[in-house]
């Protein structure tokens, strides 16, 4: 990093959950230090969840996950809504997530 200390850096990542997720900005956080989060600019763009471009493997580990996941009791909200979620295909995508990045880079 010291080596771009004259240039804007940003980091971003695509995922299936909400833009409203908490966990997103604690997941980011995670993947930078205290002085790298002050030079990295982090932007999150939802994505999505496709089980038919998913591997056998893949997919078999997903539908065991939500079998525990389903089989678990005093489930959280967020864990309810996941359940929901990833039980099949979605697209949460939308080209308004990059137009804050595209903003920053403009500055």
């Amino acid at each position: 990093m010291n080596k771009w200390a004259d240039k804007k850096l940003i980091a971003f990542c695509v995922g299936g959950s909400p833009i409203d997720n908490p966990e997103i900005d604690i997941a980011l956080k995670r993947n930078f230090n205290e002085f790298e989060q002050n030079r990295v600019k982090t932007f999150y763009c939802p994505g999505g969840f496709n089980y038919e471009k998913m591997s056998i493997p893949s997919k078999l580990m997903m539908k065991m996950f939500i079998k525990t996941l389903k089989a678990k009791k005093d489930k959280t909200e967020a864990e309810e809504i996941m359940v929901k979620m990833i039980s099949s295909s979605y697209d949460i995508s939308d080209k308004k997530y990059i137009e804050p990045i595209l903003q920053y880079l403009r500055k």
